[in-house]
């Protein structure tokens, strides 16, 4: 089980550089897209930002609570 939790709180590790990486990109495409996509483009990224700030605070909150049960088993 030690092992499992190891695991579980290196994985957790390794994968918040790059979902802050991803996260950072999404951000600076819709920034782009909204400068030159005109009315269009900025009502999809209007849509769509909501999904990209659900998603990036469902995934910092998934590995916050990873740790916190990975750190009971060690």
């Amino acid at each position: 089980m030690n092992g499992l939790a190891n695991g579980i709180y290196k994985l957790c590790n390794a994968l918040t550089p790059v979902a802050t990486a991803v996260l950072i990109l999404m951000l600076a495409i819709a920034g782009i897209s909204t400068i030159i996509g005109g009315e269009e483009a900025r009502g999809f990224i209007k849509e769509k930002f909501k999904f990209m700030i659900l998603g990036a605070a469902v995934f910092y909150g998934a590995t916050s609570l990873g740790k916190e049960i990975a750190a009971w088993f060690m």
